[in-house]
């Protein structure tokens, strides 16, 4: 049912006023006896690894103490891109908002590898929290600095997850081939806490209303990840070009493309394959072979793709910034249809939504790796901290010449599956606006205990309470509404919104 909206409005919302909590440091680790130690654990990676309790050690020379001993035994050649170790210490689930940092203390054995950059590789320090996911808030390049270090690793309060916090979490990956460790990395650690906020107000969260636009929206939701994917890619992988008889056509149209945000990209990943694992949603990056094709947006609302790829790279991209860059185009717009297409003779022409064209080759050794099977991956990449949250509308992508053609223009409520997996970095951030979707609802965060309403009649004051799945975007929450859950209201069509805090 398509509902005619008469009147759409949002109140100033109603709440209690600031919040103020005040919470206590929580001393999660100083490893004062033999089997402090067992609260932490392997979580992943194929790097053989050992924990222990050290008494020789201590980060406060306390002879009574003493400290974790963790022992990686990395080995680029035998594990590849699975050269790491990710360990966790459970914890009971805390709010982790009404903390400012986590922080300890690490000493890096000197006869440990280093990269060829002069230090013991990059530390990642982060949380788990419910679900089984995780979060790194610090990437930290150990220094060769001898003797004990201090390590402060910020939490943002307004975090995806960050509420359910249950864990803590100290990684390293090593497997890049050019630069992957190999041998025997020991580290001990020491002094682990979580900082508590002193005091915590809030302004109360303000809500906004957007018509929703239909198609397939792509944000770049996953906070403080600067080079995010966020993508969608073909189930099967039934899309090369390589040894078709008639052109091959990739073709996506923008409807929505936020132009004024410097460095945001869209991008179709043609990437060779049969059985690339789905939790991989950087294989621009990881595979060896990649066709990328990027599309940018410029302030005045032109538009341009480059047509880049690149061979024989596992876990590097350089390639497409020098000789994989074959082909390029403006637009007067980034908004509509463009395609890419592979005619038999080897022209590959990539056309914009005015009609323009280039045409340009691949060379027929860099083109053999495409044979066989392949998956088309269509996704947006923020590249910048400015552009978490920013999106992309897709209307319409087809893939056109070959036995597994389709066109999917997205106007159900959820993405066809049969044709479609999600590959992100934050699965939330990838949305289907069916076609009856009527608006978006946002509010800043923080919203903790805030409930949405809505009413039809302002001067009868009777609110209804509404369920609406929710994603956070940057600062923002969102919750796409459709009119089936909407209450049956007196006024049909007259909306007014707001947040209740109980």
């Amino acid at each position: 049912m398509k509902l005619k909206l008469k009147l759409l409005a949002c109140t100033a919302l109603v709440a209690a006023g600031a919040a103020t909590r005040a919470a206590d440091d929580i001393v999660l680790d100083t490893f004062d006896f033999d089997g402090s130690q067992a609260s932490w654990a392997r979580w992943w990676g194929a790097a053989p690894q050992l924990y222990e309790w050290d008494a020789t050690m201590d980060a406060d020379g306390n002879p009574a103490s003493g400290a974790l001993k963790v022992t990686i035994d990395f080995d680029l050649a035998a594990y590849g891109g699975d050269n790491q170790f990710a360990a966790l210490r459970q914890f009971p689930q805390v709010d982790g908002a009404e903390y400012t940092n986590i922080v300890m203390d690490i000493y890096w054995d000197p006869s440990s590898p280093q990269r060829p950059w002069g230090d013991f590789g990059g530390l990642e320090v982060g949380y788990r929290h419910s679900g089984w996911s995780s979060r790194t808030v610090l990437n930290y390049g150990v220094p060769t600095t001898p003797g004990w270090l201090r390590i402060t690793a910020p939490i943002d309060p307004l975090a995806t997850g960050v509420e359910t916090m249950n864990g803590l979490l100290l990684k390293m990956w090593s497997g890049a081939g050019d630069w992957g460790q190999t041998g025997r990395a020991i580290f001990w650690v020491d002094n682990v806490k979580l900082i508590a906020r002193t005091d915590i107000s809030a302004p109360p969260p303000v809500m906004s209303v957007e018509r929703a636009k239909p198609g397939l929206q792509l944000h770049a939701s996953a906070p403080g990840s600067q080079y995010q994917r966020q993508s969608i890619r073909t189930r099967n992988p039934a899309y090369s070009w390589i040894g078709a008889v008639d052109p091959v056509t990739y073709s996506i149209t923008f409807n929505d493309y936020p132009g004024t945000a410097a460095g945001f990209q869209a991008h179709l990943f043609i990437v060779p394959g049969s059985s690339i694992p789905n939790w991989e949603n950087a294989p621009d990056w990881n595979e060896p072979n990649c066709v990328f094709v990027q599309f940018g947006g410029n302030p005045d609302g032109s538009g341009y793709a480059a047509f880049r790829f690149k061979t024989n790279q596992p876990n590097g991209n350089s390639m497409y910034w020098s000789s994989g860059t074959i082909g390029d185009i403006g637009s007067g717009s980034i908004r509509g249809t463009w395609n890419l297409t592979f005619s038999p003779d080897g022209t590959i022409t990539l056309a914009e939504p005015n009609g323009g064209s280039t045409n340009f080759t691949m060379d027929a050794e860099s083109a053999a790796l495409f044979g066989g099977p392949a998956y088309a991956y269509f996704g947006v990449q923020p590249n910048d901290v400015a552009n978490i949250g920013r999106s992309a509308s897709i209307g319409r992508i087809a893939i056109t010449g070959l036995e597994a053609a389709f066109s999917d223009d997205f106007s159900g409520r959820a993405l066809n599956t049969d044709i479609w997996e999600v590959i992100a970095e934050d699965a939330a951030g990838v949305v289907q606006v069916g076609s009856e979707a009527l608006f978006w609802l946002s509010w800043t965060l923080p919203d903790r205990d805030f409930l949405p309403k809505v009413t039809d009649d302002l001067l009868f004051n009777q609110w209804y309470d509404i369920a609406l799945p929710t994603m956070q975007l940057g600062g923002m929450r969102r919750a796409l509404v459709y009119p089936d859950v909407l209450p049956a209201l007196p006024i049909p069509g007259q909306y007014f919104f707001r947040l209740e805090k109980p």
